[in-house]
């Protein structure tokens, strides 16, 4: 709501341009703290910041970070990733990388479901396997992987019947944009089936506990797949489409290994080696 009316200046409002949709950001993501913490409070949920009761748990600092720092590395070098595979589409021309812009406010859409479901997943994971009921998992992972295909094969089936419509809501008008459009929407969009299964394979990983892992899934999928067959394709007599294809073709490998890892049960044995500073039973009553 507020970007529109800070960026043009709307109403009352002043009109910031670009600096608008930044300040609407802070305010949003502002709002939604203060409300999370207001949440908490009125449930009296068990997280509740509690200033007095505040204090440094080395231990459990060394376990968040543990935990925590292969995703760092992993999204950094997703980030570093998506630099080299834009530089190999920018080389073919401004309405390259139109298209290639376009396609990827479609496929955040596709992945903001299945990275939902991947928190969840790991979430539940590791409090059933905290509550020493690991037989729940395979359910876990069984309706995440039945929910992420069910929304995924519907943003699946728009971006294959419906491509030319999706560009011209994002503006594209030109022939040329739209034609590149098209194509990037007929070969990515695979990437939706695919990758609303490694999220959930993955989340189940994740919430044992075992991030490095699938830090290593992300780096091999990321800079042994996708960026050198880019590279390659990309100087091929498929050109862009060389491009387009290495996204679900390193998605394809990555679910592969996931599931592989997933399915040979190794992620149980990192839940074990996390030391836990007090049994669940005694968290939950103090």
């Amino acid at each position: 709501i507020l970007d529109p009316l800070l960026i043009m200046g709307i109403g009352p409002f002043p009109k910031l341009g670009l600096n608008g949709a930044a300040i609407a950001s802070l305010i949003a993501i502002s709002i939604a703290l203060v409300a999370g913490i207001i949440y908490l409070y009125k449930k009296d949920h068990i997280i509740a910041p509690n200033l007095k009761e505040l204090k440094i748990d080395w231990k459990i600092i060394l376990l968040i970070f543990k935990i925590g720092f292969p995703s760092i590395i992993q999204q950094s070098l997703v980030s570093i990733g998506a630099i080299f595979i834009t530089s190999f589409v920018n080389s073919f021309g401004a309405s390259a990388t139109n298209a290639f812009g376009a396609g990827g406010r479609v496929d955040m859409i596709a992945m903001m479901p299945a990275l939902s479901l991947s928190m969840a997943v790991a979430s539940m994971t590791g409090q059933n396997l905290g509550a020493g009921k690991p037989e729940r998992v395979k359910d876990i992972f069984k309706w995440g992987v039945i929910f992420g295909l069910f929304i995924a094969v519907i943003i699946f089936f728009l971006a294959q019947v419906f491509p030319e419509y999706i560009l011209k809501i994002f503006g594209f008008h030109e022939k040329e944009n739209i034609t590149l459009g098209i194509s990037y929407f007929r070969i990515v969009s695979l990437s939706y089936l695919i990758f609303s299964v490694m999220f959930v394979s993955n989340g189940v990983i994740n919430g044992a506990g075992d991030t490095i892992i699938t830090m290593f899934f992300s780096v091999f999928s990321l800079w042994i797949v996708r960026v050198p067959s880019a590279a390659i394709l990309s100087h091929t007599s498929l050109g862009l489409n060389g491009i387009w294809i290495s996204i679900p073709l390193s998605l394809f490998v990555i679910t592969i290994i996931s599931l592989t890892y997933f399915f040979s049960g190794r992620w149980k044995k990192a839940f074990k080696k996390i030391h836990h500073p007090a049994p669940v039973s005694e968290i939950v009553e103090n």
